[in-house]
């Protein structure tokens, strides 16, 4: 099972950075010293933590936070995540954790509006690279040697537009809060109209549909068309493993349609009634806001 991380998962965090690493550096421990920097990273405040749990045993661990200038001493840079300590007890390698540990970290990236993606990993990893490349990631000439002197080189996944990455925030937040369905979204401009920002949604099975926006859209009608886009591809996921298709659900009449997005001139982006009208939820709340309702 993949979880946000928690306050109390630090200790067993560090356990699995350790024995991940001995285990990668041919049994040769990490200098305890260097525990302290991995405290570091999971105390930012703005770093968010997913970890992989099997029974009562933390057996994974993945963190994203800010990326900054000058490989993190300098000022923020607008739109980077940095990745790091993507790491899995190696008794549970090669068992499909450190992807869904990616996916997750990723699909919560987006929700915090992050557009690009950065991570270093040491140069003769293998499985982690493959791990990378095939979310998308590629490399970007950079390489550099840790502080254990060994070598390291940095992977990238490409720029959504920010225009898009903004406005599909709140509708991932939807999705992540009230299903368990998982994507990825990556960067891919499919479209030659000069107008129109687009990207990929890819699902576990390989297949892909492409999501847009128009360059001269508010705000607002970009996140109510990336919503009805995105409510057609979580049905379609939904469906197709036999659960309730109907996302999100009507509360005037559950079980019989789902509410639609729409712009509202009071509300603004908001999840509607598509019989009455009326508005439940602001678009970024389902799950989290009781709604609001004029009838």
């Amino acid at each position: 099972m993949i979880r946000p991380g928690r306050p109390g998962d630090v200790e067993a965090a560090v356990a699995v950075w350790q024995v991940a690493n001995t285990a990668r550096r041919g049994g040769v421990p990490v200098p305890a010293e260097h525990e302290q920097r991995v405290r570091g990273y999971l105390a930012k405040h703005d770093a968010f933590l997913f970890v992989a749990e099997a029974g009562d045993q933390l057996v994974g661990m993945a963190v994203g936070f800010q990326g900054c200038e000058d490989d993190g001493a300098g000022p923020p840079i607008p739109g980077l995540c940095h990745i790091s300590m993507v790491l899995v007890r190696p008794d549970r390698w090669r068992q499909g954790a450190g992807r869904m540990l990616m996916r997750h970290l990723l699909l919560e990236g987006r929700m915090r509006r992050y557009s690009r993606f950065q991570l270093w990993t040491h140069a003769d990893n293998q499985r982690a690279q493959r791990l990378y490349e095939a979310l998308g990631f590629g490399r970007s000439g950079r390489e550099k040697d840790d502080d254990l002197g060994e070598r390291i080189v940095h992977y990238t996944l490409a720029e959504v537009d920010p225009r898009l990455t903004d406005a599909l925030a709140p509708v991932l937040a939807d999705v992540v809060r009230s299903t368990d369905a998982m994507f990825e979204v990556r960067a891919d401009q499919w479209s030659d109209h000069p107008d129109q920002v687009t990207a990929m949604v890819w699902q576990a099975d390989g297949s892909g549909t492409g999501i847009s926006v128009m360059a001269e859209q508010t705000d607002a009608a970009r996140v109510v068309s990336l919503a009805d886009q995105m409510q057609e591809i979580v049905i379609e996921q939904l469906w197709g493993r036999g659960d309730s298709a109907t996302w999100p659900e009507c509360p005037d009449h559950p079980g019989g349609h789902p509410l639609k997005a729409a712009e509202l001139d009071v509300f603004g982006p908001s999840w509607a009634c598509p019989a009455t009208g009326g508005p439940h939820f602001a678009v970024g709340s389902v799950g989290v806001y009781v709604g609001v309702s004029d009838h």
